[in-house]
């Protein structure tokens, strides 16, 4: 088999999780905002935002769409923040026959009725969030599977407050879990706090993208 298009691309990266959301309506949320360019977004999802970006230029480059992977970069940026986006994601959501409306009015999505903070437990740097651990409590209280019968609740997950290397205070919020039946919380909760590894000298600075392989 022939392609017109060289072969793909894959970015090698190291500093999960790049997601701040895990649960179907959080995550709509969040990708949202994001693709309608709002500026706080795409700074509190600083990894996952040049994570995109980058993947979405290569795909742009070897599309021939552009010259070279410096101009896809600059389209990829351009479409973040001109709107092209977020008419593309209401677009996807009509063909797939939902309702684009919801990416306007959230309140037509379904609500948790419950919402439970994690605290860190002493001051220092997040010297590592375990992504895993995450996604296992947010399956708990039942935005994922553990079984091809099991029930996604849409309403439900959990919603990161910080990123590795940032600074925290005693008290302060790490994470939020969103909720609808308290089955299963407290476990959820007690492996939401395990995920976080708070360290009292800040994390060394580590590349976001390690390699890029052809």
């Amino acid at each position: 088999m022939s392609s017109d298009l060289d072969s793909g691309t894959a970015v090698a990266t190291q500093r999960p999780p790049f997601t701040r959301t895990f649960g179907l309506r959080l995550a709509l949320w969040y990708a949202t905002l994001f693709v309608a360019g709002s500026i706080a977004i795409v700074f509190l999802t600083y990894y996952l935002t040049r994570i995109s970006l980058e993947l979405a230029a290569r795909m742009i480059f070897l599309a021939k769409i552009v010259p070279t992977l410096e101009e896809g970069r600059e389209v990829a940026q351009q479409k973040l923040l001109d709107g092209s986006g977020y008419r593309k994601f209401k677009e996807v959501i009509a063909a797939q026959g939902g309702n684009p409306q919801v990416l306007d009015r959230f309140d037509l999505l379904p609500n948790a009725t419950g919402v439970r903070e994690i605290s860190s437990p002493r001051g220092g740097y997040i010297s590592a969030i375990a992504a895993e651990d995450i996604g296992l409590a947010s399956s708990m209280i039942g935005a994922g599977r553990n079984t091809k019968e099991d029930t996604i609740d849409p309403a439900v997950g959990v919603i990161l407050e910080v990123k590795v290397g940032q600074k925290v205070e005693a008290g302060a919020v790490l994470c939020r879990l969103y909720y609808t039946s308290e089955t299963n919380l407290e476990e959820a909760a007690e492996q939401v706090e395990d995920a976080f590894r708070i360290s009292a000298q800040p994390p060394d600075e580590r590349e976001l993208i390690l390699e890029v392989v052809s």
